[in-house]
């Protein structure tokens, strides 16, 4: 099991990320913490909902779940550079510029994104190391898995080559990206949606799938 061993941040990325893929977008969500670790800003990618109430950005190619994240705790007076931004999949170069330009002083992103993953672009410029982003990638493999896998039967729904590409990529990606097309196979997860099965309940039962 998965979920009783994951911390308060992951939790809140995980509940955003399943939010976001039983409302039609992309499986992604984000938060916050402050210096003393409190979910302060949440976020879920939102790029194929017209509206989405309560995130800043919805219906466009910009709404991702970091971006929505960072818009939220603007809404504070936190000190940003204290924070922490979690994630469940590797940010793309829009969301890490995003995160170096508000000057959150960490990233941490629980699965990588073979595709659009760009971690590396913390340091690929002279302005991203004027203030250094420290970046924690995954930690745990079930946990990385699990969001491979939700994140490969979204997209083969939408016809993409993404979990193709994966595969071929790194040997540590096809459990998950292999989970993701019996998913898609089956329509287990799309059920699950249905059936308004709680987030804490798919993950641990994709983990044991895997």
């Amino acid at each position: 099991m998965i979920w009783p061993s994951l911390t308060r941040p992951w939790r809140a990325c995980l509940e955003e990320a399943w939010a976001a893929y039983c409302a039609g977008s992309v499986p992604i969500g984000a938060a916050i913490t402050d210096s003393a670790g409190r979910v302060v800003a949440r976020g879920r990618n939102c790029m194929f909902e017209p509206s989405a109430e309560g995130y800043g950005l919805a219906g466009n190619r910009m709404a991702h779940a970091e971006m929505n994240a960072l818009l939220a705790l603007g809404g504070h007076e936190i000190d940003p550079r204290p924070c922490a931004l979690y994630t469940t999949m590797e940010p793309c170069p829009m969301c890490i510029g995003a995160a170096r330009m508000y000057m959150v002083g960490q990233v941490c992103y629980a699965a990588r994104d073979p595709v659009a993953g760009s971690a590396l672009f913390a340091t690929a410029t002279p302005f991203m190391e004027r203030w250094p982003v420290e970046i924690s990638g995954p930690q745990d493999g079930a946990l990385e898995s699990v969001l491979l896998a939700i994140q490969a039967e979204f997209l083969l729904r939408l016809g993409t080559r993404w979990a193709g590409l994966t595969e071929q990529a790194d040997p540590a990606f096809i459990p998950g990206i292999r989970l993701g097309r019996r998913l898609f196979t089956s329509g287990e997860l799309v059920r699950l949606r249905t059936e308004g099965v709680p987030v804490q309940e798919v993950v641990d039962w994709l983990a044991q799938k895997l």
